[in-house]
């Protein structure tokens, strides 16, 4: 089917093709509290299964040796590297800056780029991203990352995975629908192929 087609181009790519996978079959917790690595640990993590996991380790480390049916956890993953690299981003701002004595124009961060066009998604919500926490807010007041619907949680995985996806990479989302409504497919996808 669709998942063992996937995951055969995931690890058949000739030439070193990146190929960042997107599983079906993944979990939707989100950790309270986003652990703090620096950026290259937490993308090996991400990509590869473990902050010390390179290329060669992925379906292992990464799948398990499952890469058809392995339940996916790695939210906790993908909130660390979105941190990460805002982190990162901030510290090489400030140390041009200050070598340059001058304002630099801040660039985007992933995190930076979700809060952007989260309304375009979620119209009905915001969502903030500060002290390794994520909180939405909606008519009725904050509540906690881990707290989202559905819907809300697999729009900003599936957007967050994009966004940390390798330079130049093939990206395959295996079964982009699940958890989505019809008329938060579109504009989620439409957005994702837009940034």
């Amino acid at each position: 089917g669709k998942t063992r087609i996937g995951a055969w181009i995931e690890f058949h790519q000739p030439g070193g093709t990146t190929v960042h996978r997107i599983s079906a079959q993944r979990a939707l917790n989100l950790p309270e509290l986003a652990q703090m690595q620096t950026a290259d640990a937490a993308d090996r993590a991400l990509f590869y299964g473990g902050v010390n996991s390179q290329p060669q380790h992925k379906a292992s480390h990464r799948w398990g040796d499952k890469a058809e049916t392995l339940m996916l956890s790695d939210y906790d993953k993908l909130l660390t590297s979105l941190f990460a690299r805002s982190v990162k981003r901030n510290e090489e701002h400030t140390n041009a800056t200050r070598a340059q004595g001058i304002f630099i124009e801040v660039p985007d961060s992933p995190i930076d780029t979700i809060i952007k066009v989260w309304p375009d998604i979620m119209p009905q919500n915001t969502i903030t991203f500060a002290d390794g926490k994520v909180t939405a807010t909606n008519a009725h007041g904050n509540y906690p990352g881990r707290e989202m619907s559905d819907g809300e949680r697999v729009a900003l995985y599936l957007l967050g995975q994009c966004l940390c996806a390798p330079e130049n990479s093939i990206v395959i989302i295996d079964e982009p629908e699940i958890h989505l409504h019809r008329s938060l497919m579109g504009r989620l996808w439409n957005k994702i192929e837009e940034i």
